[in-house]
C-alpha cells in the first residue's frame, strides 16, 4: 500500500487503514510511505516484491506512481477519481452517490427540483451520467454544464448567479473537479446567498465558506470499501470505479435559512455537522 502522509489528515489516515485491515483480516499490509525526494528507481523497486495488488491512498500517491509500470492489480482511494484514469484497475471515489444525496435534498427544498449541475468534462461524466439516471426516477431536471478550466467554471458560476437562471434551483458543484478555489469560492457563494440560490458540494470544506450543503466520507468505511473492491478486481480481473458508500452531510444554517430551509430538530439531528449555526 502506497500513500502521502501529513500530519493535518493523520485522522483521515489512521480512519481509513483501520477499515482497511477490518475488512480484509486475513491480509497482510505492507506500508509504504512517500516522502519527498524519493527516487523512481525507489518506487519500481516496491513493485517487485511478491504483492497481490496494490492500494494507491491520496492524489499525490497515485500522481508519484504515474509512469512507473505497476505489475499487479491497483486501486486508488482517498481521492477523486474517475474510469478515465488510466494509472489505476479501479477505486474507490470521494464523490458522492446521487443516489445518496437527492433524498436529502428533496427533504430539505422540496420545491426545488431543477438541478445545474457544474462539472470538468470528461473525467466527471461518470457522475453526471449517475446524476441524470437518479433524477429522472425522482422528478429532478438536470441541466449539466461542462467546464474545461478554473476560469471558465467561474465566469459560467458568477454568469448564472448574476442574472439569474430559470431551469436552477439547486446549483451542484462536483467535488473533484477542481472548479473552486479559496481565492474564487467566498464571492461565488455570497452571490448565491445573495440571490437564494442553495450550492451543494461534496466539500465540507466549502460548507464552511458559504455553501448550503455538503458532506464528508465515513473514512473507516471508505477504507473497507477499498479492500472489498480490490478484492472483487482480484477475483474477476475488470476494471470497476465506486463512489464512496456512506457520508454524512453538514449544513451551513444561516444559508440554510435564506433558502428557506425550516432547520428543525429532526433536520438537525440528520446533520453530521452544522456551520454558522448562530
Amino acid at each position: 500500500m502506497i500513500y502521502a502522509h501529513s500530519d493535518r489528515f493523520a485522522p483521515i489516515l489512521d480512519a481509513t487503514l483501520s477499515g482497511l485491515a477490518a475488512a480484509a483480516p486475513s491480509w497482510e499490509f505492507d506500508l509504504k510511505r512517500l516522502r519527498p525526494g524519493i527516487t523512481a528507481a525507489e518506487i519500481e523497486g516496491w513493485f517487485d516484491g511478491p504483492v497481490s495488488g496494490w492500494i494507491l491512498l491520496g492524489t499525490e500517491a497515485k500522481d508519484i506512481v504515474k509512469g512507473v509500470r505497476i505489475r499487479k492489480p491497483a486501486v486508488t482511494g482517498l481521492q477523486y477519481i474517475s474510469p478515465v484514469d488510466e494509472i489505476a484497475d479501479g477505486g474507490v471515489s470521494l464523490d458522492f452517490d446521487p443516489e445518496d444525496v437527492l433524498p436529502e435534498l428533496a427533504a430539505l427544498l422540496p420545491r426545488h427540483n431543477r438541478i445545474h449541475a457544474l462539472y470538468v468534462d470528461g473525467r466527471d461524466d461518470w457522475i453526471i451520467e449517475r446524476l441524470r439516471r437518479a433524477s429522472a426516477m425522482r422528478a429532478y431536471s438536470v441541466l449539466p454544464a461542462a467546464a474545461g478550466s478554473l476560469s471558465e467554471a467561474t465566469d459560467h458560476f458568477s454568469g448564472v448567479l448574476r442574472y439569474g437562471n430559470p431551469a436552477t434551483d439547486i446549483i451542484w458543484v462536483l467535488g473533484g473537479s477542481g472548479l473552486l478555489t479559496g481565492d474564487t469560492a467566498g464571492h461565488l457563494f455570497q452571490q448565491a446567498y445573495n440571490g437564494r440560490f442553495p450550492v451543494f458540494t461534496n466539500r465540507r470544506a466549502w460548507v464552511n465558506e458559504g455553501a448550503f450543503l455538503g458532506g464528508e466520507p465515513d473514512f473507516h468505511a471508505h477504507g473497507a470499501q477499498i479492500s472489498r473492491l480490490l478484492d472483487k478486481i482480484l477475483a474477476t480481473g475488470k476494471r470497476r470505479f465506486e463512489t464512496t458508500s456512506r457520508i454524512s452531510f453538514v449544513m451551513n444554517v444561516r444559508v440554510a435559512r435564506r433558502v428557506g430551509v425550516d432547520v428543525s430538530q429532526a433536520v438537525r439531528d440528520r446533520m453530521g455537522a452544522l456551520v454558522a449555526d448562530d
